[in-house]
């Protein structure tokens, strides 16, 4: 046993030292490395431009149905003359037989490395990237092409001032791809027996081995990926691979503002629609996605506060002066900085700096106010302390006590008696 996993590992070695050559190009570094080989960074030794060779392991170069697969890869996206996908160049064998394939040297990074580094990502880089790849992605389907293993780390961004956002979407990897009618395509060579795709993102058809996977396991992957990016994590996750299988079969995905509240109820109806188990359930195909999320994209840039719109920024404080909603939205946005009392909160709670709703406002400010004004009905609680002005009542008999004048003037007839 030992002997044949010394011969696995130096079957599986694909290192190429520094300056050798492949054909016409020249190694220079390892850009990174996979499950099937690594990836070079090379440079064309008469025009000198650079260029990215995929080199098979030895061990996966023997496999004649990976093999196959490779070239069929290499042959398919070259037709597909597409911004969105990676360009391809060459592909052969080396002297040693390894398989290559030399593609266009892209800069930049992954969708996986941005959202790892993120975390989250906004809702509109979001639905930016996702409109490319959708977008990219229905070109493909419609030569008869199927990814099967689409994932944040085959979605590559570079930098690109003519496209939106100035970045640009690079589609790569299309290794396992089922291919169906394009031209000199075997459409039988993946088998049912063959789980392909990364466990995360895998349809429920591809987990229950479909003979015909077709462009809607694309969708759910883009959905997986959305999802993703805008929650964290992907739709099913666990410690083995029996629970991430259960996920996509049987589990329904959580609510995506049950991890964020500032999604909006049409990207979480899209993304989830996306997630459907049964295909049937699925937009029918990527254009129709492409479609909607392109729609959303162009809402989320033209909202209040984009860049992207300034047409729309500066009717932002109408909407808040016309529509009270959007104030009592920024109420509670309040409450957790502390400004501003929680809805269904006791009225004790607010202090004199905070902004109490229009009922506290009277209650915490009218007990200094009042005492003069006993009309007001808050006062109850100072009633016990006017008591004292019952002097008032004290003042009532003195005006009975006018009628007094009656009382004089008998005295003034008693004047006469003195003369009789």
């Amino acid at each position: 046993m030992c002997g044949l996993a010394v011969v696995r590992f130096f079957l599986s070695m694909t290192n190429v030292c520094r300056g050798c050559a492949i054909g016409k190009y020249a190694i220079e570094r390892v850009l990174g490395e996979g499950s099937t080989g690594t990836v070079y960074l090379a440079h064309h030794t008469v025009l000198e431009h650079p260029v990215a060779i995929k080199m098979l392991r030895r061990d996966v170069s023997l496999q004649h149905n990976a093999l196959r697969r490779f070239f069929l890869e290499a042959k398919a996206v070259a037709k597909l003359r597409d911004p969105g996908l990676a360009q391809l160049h060459d592909y052969g064998h080396t002297d040693d037989g390894h398989a290559y394939i030399v593609m266009e040297y892209l800069a930049g990074e992954t969708l996986s490395a941005r959202a790892q580094r993120q975390g989250t990502m906004s809702a509109a880089d979001t639905l930016r990237i996702a409109a490319s790849v959708a977008r990219t992605l229905s070109v493909v389907h419609a030569q008869g092409v199927v990814h099967r293993d689409l994932k944040p780390d085959n979605v590559f961004i570079v930098t690109d001032p003519s496209a939106e956002g100035g970045e640009r979407t690079k589609i790569l990897d299309f290794g396992i791809a089922k291919l169906g009618t394009l031209n000199g395509i075997d459409p039988n060579l993946t088998h049912a027996t063959e789980l392909l795709g990364t466990p995360l993102y895998m349809a429920p058809e591809q987990w229950q081995g479909a003979i015909h996977v077709d462009a809607r396991a694309d969708i759910y992957a883009l959905g997986c990926i959305m999802y993703r990016c805008l929650c964290g994590q992907a739709p099913f996750v666990g410690d083995t691979l029996g629970k991430v299988c259960a996920g996509h079969l049987i589990a329904p995905p959580e609510p995506l503002r049950s991890h964020r509240a500032d999604i909006s109820p049409a990207v979480e109806t899209l993304v989830l629609r996306c997630l459907e188990k049964d295909a049937n359930a699925r937009p029918a195909d990527m254009s129709e996605v492409a479609k909607r999320i392109h729609q959303l994209a162009a809402r989320t840039r033209h909202a209040p506060g984009s860049t992207a719109a300034p047409k729309v920024a500066p009717p932002q404080p109408q909407r808040r002066r016309a529509n009270p909603k959007p104030l009592a939205r920024t109420l509670p946005a309040l409450n957790k900085s502390g400004s501003a009392p929680r809805k269904g909160t006791s009225a004790g709670r607010p202090s004199p700096t905070q902004i109490p709703r229009p009922d506290r406002r009277v209650t915490t400010k009218l007990p200094s106010q009042r005492p003069a004004v006993p009309s007001r009905p808050q006062p109850p609680s100072q009633r016990p302390a006017v008591p004292s002005r019952p002097q008032p009542p004290s003042q009532r008999p003195a005006v009975p006590s006018r009628p007094q004048p009656p009382s004089q003037r008998p005295a003034v007839p008693s004047r006469p008696q003195p003369p009789s």
